[in-house]
């Protein structure tokens, strides 16, 4: 007597190939919806740090050290230092601390700064050259990424009521 454990029948077959495709479109769609709202939060996050320095420019061009308060989130930080290493000007939270990135001859970068003094978890870092009267001096403003990686995990973790969460879809 050959009994088998699933039905051999079409409409079982075609049932479990529907099933089958709409669990990869889910596991897809969840995907790609995840990285975009990463992706779109840091790039977010990357434009306002570019606002508030943008801010900070014409004083700091003018010769003038600005408060470094009130740049945003209260666990913003900001530093300007001299090409030489020597900090000129930090926020609150990093006073005394050394330069929060490496120092740079030109241009202007964003990117994950990873443990940036003052912030707690990864964060996000902005440099850039600023040209004075005295010479040139490198301005750093960071922010973290909490609200990111919290935000993120809250959306696979609403996926996840409906689709089980894969690995490399889960927030970092």
């Amino acid at each position: 007597m050959n009994r088998n454990l699933l039905p051999s029948t079409v409409r079982f077959r075609v049932t479990a190939l529907a099933t089958a495709v709409v669990i990869v479109m889910l596991v897809g769609v969840s995907f790609g919806l995840v990285t975009n709202q990463r992706r779109v939060l840091t790039e977010t996050l990357d434009e306002q740090l570019a606002d508030r320095l943008d801010e900070l420019v014409p004083t700091i061009a003018n010769g003038e050290l600005p408060p470094l308060t009130n740049l945003g989130e209260d666990d913003t930080v900001a530093q300007i230092v001299s090409l030489d290493g020597d900090v000129l000007a930090s926020s609150p939270l990093v006073e005394g601390l050394p330069p929060l990135g490496d120092p740079i001859t030109a241009g202007q970068t964003v990117g994950n700064g990873g443990q940036v003094p003052g912030i707690d978890g990864d964060a996000r870092l902005l440099t850039r050259v600023v040209g004075t009267g005295e010479g040139d001096v490198i301005v750093y403003l960071a922010a973290p990424m909490d609200d990111i990686v919290d935000s993120v995990r809250t959306l696979v973790t609403s996926l996840s009521i409906a689709v089980p969460s894969p690995p490399w879809c889960s927030p970092r």
